[in-house]
């Protein structure tokens, strides 16, 4: 009987070469798979930290325009008072998300999230529905668009140049307004 596993010649060189192959293939595979992921992660992080960024000039700006209209309304009154505590706190919390990392605000959400489970429920069936009326309200305005600004006006008859627009004529009864014909 031979033994095939100490055999030596051709066959035996070809099936080492053919191995070490395979595993250079798989450690080049394993070294670019990690080279896309670390570009794909800095790339969502940047993009998350640009989003960041844009959220929180987004708060600061109603946090302006709430103290804007606080300085409209008599001062001391109870809505000029939660005026400026909305912006007060819109402020500070612009702030917060400016001074914080992406994965620090991650983790702080979901901190409120185990304190205050009903509270961050709530928080988030509000933020859906703010972005379905939000998602159907740009769906809608794209559908429609700028053809419909204005009033609907009947096509016009073109065959005839005496003809006028097709919509019903009003009634030329005088009975239904007897003031008409009175002369009142």
């Amino acid at each position: 009987m031979t033994d095939h596993t100490s055999q030596s010649g051709p066959h035996s060189e070809a099936l080492d070469e053919l191995r070490q192959t395979g595993a250079s293939l798989k450690d080049e595979a394993v070294a670019r798979a990690g080279e896309v992921r670390d570009r794909v992660s800095g790339e969502a992080k940047a993009r998350a930290e640009g989003a960041k960024d844009h959220v929180a000039d987004e708060v600061s700006s109603v946090g302006k325009a709430l103290r804007s209209a606080s300085g409209e309304l008599r001062g001391g009154s109870p809505q000029e008072q939660i005026f400026s505590q909305m912006a007060d706190g819109l402020a500070d919390l612009a702030d917060s998300v400016r001074g914080k990392s992406v994965g620090d605000i991650a983790r702080d959400v979901g901190d409120f999230g185990r304190r205050n489970p009903v509270a961050f429920l709530g928080g988030a069936a509000l933020l859906g529905f703010a972005g379905a009326r939000l998602a159907k309200a740009s769906a809608e305005a794209r559908d429609s668009g700028p053809s419909s600004v204005g009033p609907a006006v009947a096509p016009y008859d073109r065959s005839d140049a005496t003809a006028t627009r097709s919509t019903p004529e009003a009634p030329d009864d005088t009975s239904m307004h007897p003031q008409v014909g009175e002369g009142v």
